[in-house]
């Protein structure tokens, strides 16, 4: 009687061990798949994140600059120098220009060069995002107008600098060219104001509101 009850007994304990070894391999289990699971979702966020970051930068490089554009600071697709080659090219002209400007006109911004070539003065512009030559005009003329004096020039930037120092505001264009006998560069702000600046010295010379 005595080694059937002990028989009993051990039995039970051995159902017992067995019931506990299932219910932690079901635990692994879970928590194996729960963690693989949150991996999972967490490399899709991140790459949908990327994907959005991209399409984001995308946009922004493709954007074209608006009316709204500040010139201050701002960097166009195609520079001076390059504007200056394509009206050298469009004139035959290997004078330097004797008027330069930047304003916003026909739904973009454009680069207008005003350059003497044999006797014909010749107006071009050209569109400072694609490079396209927007408008070229050219008229006979008897008194040809003086070139400026690029090599002993501030750049333009300078003389956005020394604008927006004496006025502060939003850059919408500026001129070079000569007046009464000096090189300066007028700079508009905020659509209203000019103020110009001796394009020797980058002094600002007056301001007109």
């Amino acid at each position: 009687m005595k080694v059937n009850m002990l028989g009993l007994g051990a039995a039970l304990v051995l159902t017992l061990a067995a019931c506990g070894d299932g219910e932690e391999d079901v635990a692994s289990d879970t928590s194996d798949a729960t963690t693989i699971a949150t991996r999972d979702t967490a490399t899709t966020d991140s790459d949908d994140t990327a994907t959005d970051d991209t399409d984001d930068a995308d946009g922004r490089d493709a954007a074209r600059p608006d009316g709204a554009t500040d010139l201050d600071g701002h960097v166009f697709d195609v520079s001076l120098d390059e504007a200056l080659e394509i009206a050298r090219s469009e004139s035959g002209s290997q004078e330097n220009p004797y008027k330069i400007a930047i304003d916003w006109e026909d739904s973009a911004w454009q680069w207008e060069i005003d350059i003497m070539s044999d006797a014909q003065d010749w107006e071009i512009r050209i569109d400072a995002t694609t490079g396209e030559i927007r408008e070229s005009e050219s008229d006979s003329e008897d008194d040809p107008e003086r070139p400026l004096e690029l090599d002993t020039l501030i750049a333009y930037e300078g003389a956005i600098d020394s604008a927006v120092a004496e006025r502060p505001g939003r850059v919408t264009g500026w001129e070079l060219s000569w007046d009464d006998g000096r090189q300066s560069y007028e700079v508009e702000i905020n659509d209203d104001s000019e103020v110009k600046v001796d394009a020797l010295t980058g002094d600002v010379v007056k301001v007109d509101d």
